[in-house]
């Protein structure tokens, strides 16, 4: 019975966010309570179905309470409000590593301020993305300030951008083609992590000649601004794009090195604790080094599940580790459940799981 736990929670989960998100899904508090009552009878007649339908409930119950965090944010004081012609000084946080498109880069921005001619600046809630060159040296946690004017998305080619954007939380699109950049005035670890990343960098920028640079710091770092355009496309017509990006190869890596290093600890009195912290540690610190895209923060989630069922003594279990780590997500941020990246990046190592295995047998 424990097996279908995981699958049918996972599963609720995702119907109660689709459900909420088309308005035809109940208020949590129905499928929870539902649940909860069958809980009772699933216990006592040991019932696999009346278990998963019970996992299902709650799950549902738990997608359609987080649904609403995933909603674009409305009103007179959002960004959406502020569509138009009114030219505005924009003033913001750069949340993630640009994204190289062409010529121009693309950047999303939070923690939005707006003024207008002669007036003072007003917090936005909501988020911005913004088109800005290339060649300009912009990383995340930057406060970027520019001049434009707010642009409502628009759907292309049967494809609903605006709908898209609207589940990442941005209202508005901006078009610049000057910034002035400030770097991060924050301190911690992300900040601590921030700088390391920069530093290193630099250190393949100054060690290894391009164009080889630029993609070590895509395979290595994530950072795939400095790639050039010519280079990207070719990539990308050969079908070799995962290449330069952080998957979850890089995580298997460093968690099995993690996991390695810390072994001696396992030996010492209380060190099982000590070895998974230093283990677990070291995989979150890599992602967020690289960005924490939701495909490398699934395959670390992964990876962590894995370490600690194997520094446990307890048998590892990848599906298991799979639905653990994106019914975590889920729950984390719901708007990950429309990100192209995190769906292929889950159904590709599912269907790896799957098939790997027999394949690898026949082979």
């Amino acid at each position: 019975m424990g097996r279908v736990i995981l699958p049918a929670a996972l599963a609720g989960v995702c119907l109660g966010i689709l459900g909420t998100d088309a308005g035809w899904f109940p208020a949590a508090a129905v499928p929870g309570a539902a649940g909860v009552l069958l809980l009772a009878p699933a216990r006592a007649f040991r019932s696999t179905v009346a278990v998963a339908l019970a996992a299902g409930l709650l799950g549902s119950a738990l997608g359609a309470w987080r649904a609403p965090s995933a909603v674009l944010s409305t009103g007179m004081d959002s960004v959406a409000a502020r569509v138009g012609g009114t030219r505005w000084t924009l003033t913001a946080t750069v949340t993630d590593d640009p994204r190289p498109r062409g010529e121009r880069q693309q950047l999303v921005l939070d923690q939005v301020l707006l003024a207008g001619e002669d007036q003072q600046p007003v917090a936005a809630r909501g988020r911005v993305l913004l088109w800005l060159p290339r060649a300009m040296a912009v990383g995340a946690g930057d406060r970027v300030t520019v001049e434009s004017r707010l642009e409502e998305p628009e759907d292309f080619d049967g494809f609903a951008y605006r709908e898209y954007l609207a589940r990442q939380g941005i209202g508005a699109i901006a078009r610049a083609f000057a910034a002035e950049v400030r770097p991060s005035a924050e301190t911690g670890p992300a900040a601590l992590l921030a700088g390391l990343r920069r530093t290193l960098l630099a250190g393949v920028n100054a060690v290894v000649p391009e164009p080889e640079a630029a993609l070590a710091a895509g395979i290595l770092l994530g950072v795939r601004a400095g790639i050039a355009p010519h280079v990207s496309d070719a990539f990308s017509t050969a079908g070799l794009t995962h290449v330069v990006a952080i998957s979850g190869w890089n995580i298997a890596i460093v968690a099995a090195l993690a996991a390695a290093a810390t072994r001696p600890l396992t030996r010492l009195r209380g060190g099982r604790g000590l070895a998974l912290a230093a283990a677990v540690g070291a995989v979150g610190g890599y992602v967020v080094l690289t960005g924490a895209s939701p495909s490398v923060v699934r395959a670390a989630l992964m990876a962590a599940a894995l370490v600690m069922a194997r520094v446990g003594g307890s048998r590892a279990h990848a599906m298991s580790a799979l639905m653990l780590a994106a019914l975590a997500m889920l729950l984390a941020a719901p708007s990950v459940l429309w990100d192209v990246g995190f769906q292929l990046s889950a159904l590709a190592t599912a269907g790896l799981i799957w098939f790997g295995a027999r394949l690898e047998r026949r082979l």
